[in-house]
């Protein structure tokens, strides 16, 4: 729209549980791949993402995986409902480091973001 790439990922995510059957984490990871290699290199201007933190450990498989496939410049994570404390999880995992700066960080419902 207007020059700018907008993803919205919806519940499009790795989606892997701690707990379920290992085949069924090994097919919602291929198939999350193969959506997202289809964006591969793609230049998006801003993404929204899930970010889960119900996954545990695996919660940013999704996002670090959409990062290095595509060339995002603004992040927003997505899918937390109210529990904002998803965002200090996020500063303090090592996995985002690269990109972190491109991550935005959510306070409150209805907060507005000048880009």
């Amino acid at each position: 729209m207007d020059g700018i790439t907008i993803y919205h990922a919806g519940d499009l995510n790795w989606w892997h549980w701690e707990g379920e059957a290992e085949s069924a984490n090994l097919k919602m990871g291929k198939n999350y791949k193969e959506q997202i290699n289809l964006l591969k290199d793609t230049q998006i201007d801003i993404a929204f993402v899930p970010i889960d933190l119900r996954l545990e450990k695996n919660y940013l498989l999704g996002l670090d995986y959409l990062v290095k496939t595509t060339d995002i410049k603004t992040i927003f994570p997505m899918h937390f409902g109210d529990d904002f404390s998803v965002f200090g999880c996020i500063k303090e995992d090592t996995i985002v480091t690269e990109y972190l700066s491109r991550i935005k960080e959510i306070t409150h419902r209805g907060e507005k973001f000048v880009l």
